[in-house]
């Protein structure tokens, strides 16, 4: 996924307080320094708002910090809904208590990508296929954790993807 941009000062703005910094108090010990969070302003936890741009301003900061050990990604207690995203190198993706990360149901915000080669055209059906919902290649040291349980990250189906072989809860 590209991060773009935008050079106005309200989106510089509005970009800058999407992420506060949080502490190893809220999401209890890591190896991480540097720790990121939604800000409730800007992003909303209610299973409606989609919250893409502050994911991936998150996963950008981190990356940005891969050199100094990476950074962790605190996602608070609520329903965040958000499109395909991709994780980076050394972070962690810490789920609070109650906090679940959900997948748009709008399939043009899905990434196509072209079929696997073992798998070819045609197997499920014709053309390229759909991105999975967090995506990484040739990561390094990334975690996903959480207080509770791992089923914390879910995926509303739609009519069309659940015609087609993707996992409906990790």
């Amino acid at each position: 996924m590209q991060h773009t941009r935008n050079t106005s000062g309200i989106a510089k703005a509005r970009a800058a307080a999407l992420l506060t910094r949080g502490s190893e108090e809220e999401s209890g010990p890591s190896k991480h320094k540097s720790f990121f969070q939604f800000d409730g302003l800007w992003c909303g936890g209610d299973g409606v708002t989609v919250n893409t741009e502050a994911f991936e301003r998150a996963i950008y900061a981190i990356s940005k910090l891969s050199k100094k050990g990476g950074g962790q990604l605190n996602v608070p207690p609520g329903r965040w809904l958000t499109a395909p995203f991709n994780l980076t190198s050394y972070m962690t993706l810490f789920l609070a208590e109650d906090a679940e990360i959900l997948a748009v149901q709008n399939e043009k915000l899905w990434p196509l990508l072209p079929p696997l080669p073992s798998y070819g055209y045609g197997r499920e059906h014709y053309g390229p296929r759909y991105g999975s919902f967090i995506h990484g290649q040739n990561l390094k040291d990334v975690v996903v954790t959480d207080k509770v349980a791992l089923p914390a990250i879910s995926m509303i189906s739609s009519a069309a993807a659940s015609s087609a072989s993707r996992p409906k809860r990790l």
